[in-house]
Parts: structure tokens; sequence; C-alpha cells
């Protein structure tokens, strides 16, 4: 399997059985957005081979409702209340870069773990989470699940400064500031891996990019439309 391939290196002793920590505030059941059910995907693939537990890190009220059942790829689910924000997140030259998610009750619960030493890397979804890895030893191998390339996409949507308030923003420059954290970056297309290679090449510090697509379980089959062509005229809608 990719991962395993990628993990075995001078960090984690390959003769062992791997043991990792998927940490995410992503809500992912029900999988109302693409990224949960890339999330789902993904660690599913990880927990059929590795083992893997899940820090999610979403509200009490989320939490309650994602019942256990829909997560069997984690061996383990540790629930860390995420604090309400109260608004729109603080704004830093104007831009919501949800640097007030790294809330204290996260960073003494990263101590806390990683004080016995349990896991052999950290995968973190999205890279607003990424500050979590200074608190995590050197020898953990710590990744970035990045979802989409994120600098500096409000100058390239031309977002007006409402825009830039209610969703996530960040410069170029902050974003590169918080893959540098990382030992392996994941992208899901492989136009982005090739935005963030010579980005991350400028650390000197052999950052891995990889891309890991997103395959859906369920695919509408070419005999099943065939059939409705033949039957019906039929319209497909996008959203």
């Amino acid at each position: 399997m990719f991962i395993k391939r990628k993990l075995s290196g001078s960090k984690i002793n390959s003769n062992l059985p791997l043991r990792g920590l998927w940490f995410t505030s992503a809500q992912l059941y029900p999988s109302l957005h693409g990224s949960s059910s890339y999330i789902n995907n993904l660690s599913e693939a990880l927990g059929s081979k590795l083992k893997l537990d899940l820090a999610y890190f979403i509200d009490e009220d989320e939490y309650v409702k994602n019942s256990r059942i829909y997560q069997p790829q984690f061996l383990n689910i540790f629930h860390i209340p995420r604090p309400s924000l109260n608004g729109i997140n603080p704004l830093h030259s104007g831009l919501n870069t949800y640097s007030s998610v790294i809330s204290p009750n996260i960073v003494e619960w990263i101590k806390d773990k990683f004080l016995s030493n349990t896991y052999d890397f950290i995968v973190c979804d999205y890279v607003y989470l990424a500050p979590i890895f200074d608190f995590i030893p050197d020898n953990v191998v710590k990744i970035i699940n990045t979802h989409d390339v994120y600098g500096d996409r409000h100058l390239a949507l031309k977002w007006n400064d409402f825009e830039k308030k209610v969703s996530f923003c960040i410069s170029a420059e902050e974003e590169d500031s918080l893959l540098e954290r990382a030992d392996i970056i994941i992208s899901i297309t492989e136009k982005e891996k090739q935005i963030f290679k010579p980005r991350i090449k400028k650390f000197n510090k052999n950052i891995l990019p990889i891309c890991v697509k997103y395959y859906p379980k369920q695919n509408i089959q070419k005999n099943t439309l065939q059939t409705l062509v033949l039957k019906e005229k039929f319209k497909i809608g996008f959203l």
C-alpha cells in the first residue's frame, strides 16, 4: 500500500505494525461535503491496512449525532470538544485564517497523548490544523491532507471583504509556513501536487508531495446509461 511505502524510513521501524492518528475538524457523518467523503475514503483504505485512531475535533452536538458505527475504520475515537467561536474567526490582515481553531484543549490533549509515543504518524485535515505538529515529537511522521490549494485563492476568486471574513482564507506565504511543518503532503489532484512541489522545495526539508485521488464507491455504470437512453430521455444536472 502506498502509505506504508512512503512512511517506511528513518523515522519509523518498518518491522513493526504502523500505528497512526487521524486528526480532523470535519464532520464525517453524514457525508454532506466532498471533503467528508474523501476523508472517509482515504481513512478506510488506511484503516484496512494499519492501526488507525481518530481524534475528532468537533462540537458536542455534532459528536453526539456521529454514531461509532459509521467510523469502523478507526480502532479508537477520541472526542476533543471544539469550542464555540461565537461568530466569525479573528481576522489577520483582513483574512479569516482559522488561527483560533488551535485552542488550548487541543494543545493539552496532543501533549498528553504523545507522551507515551503511541503513534508512528499523524494525519491532519487542512493546513489550518498543522500548528498541532509543533507539539508532536520529531520521530512522528507528520502528514497534511490538504484538500485544496488555499494560499491566495481569495485573490484568484476576487473575493470581497465579506467573503474573506466568512470563509477560510490565507496568503500563500502563510500557507507555506504551515506546509513546512509536514513530512508528507497529500493532494487530491495531480495539478495541485505540481503547484505544491516548487513551493515546498525551497524549504530543503525533503517534504514529500503525493497525490491520492478520490474514487467513489458507487459509479453510474455504462450499461445503466445505455438502458436509460434506450427507454426514455433523461437530464443530468450539476450543482
